[in-house]
């Protein structure tokens, strides 16, 4: 199957699968953490936004990769 996603991504399926569970994953370690704050305010005080922080930093990071092959393969397009 053919996915237009994965092609403007440059990404193949299982590439776009770990990514996409890896964020999935702290996600929902974010929730955990801020579901259990909320009960017990003096326990995981930070973990829950640092973690939302550095899902952050992790997308922003590939957003930048990507750009970055885009423009490489427009490059090569251009030769």
């Amino acid at each position: 199957m053919n996915f237009r996603h994965l092609n403007e991504i440059r990404q193949s399926y299982i590439e776009h699968m770990r990514d996409a569970l890896t964020y999935s994953f702290m996600a929902g370690k974010a929730t955990i953490c801020f579901f259990i704050h909320a009960i017990y305010p003096d326990f995981l005080v930070c973990d829950g936004s640092e973690t939302i922080r550095s899902l952050y930093l992790l997308i922003e990071d590939k957003k930048k990769s990507i750009l970055e092959r885009k423009r490489e393969m427009n490059e090569r397009k251009e030769i």
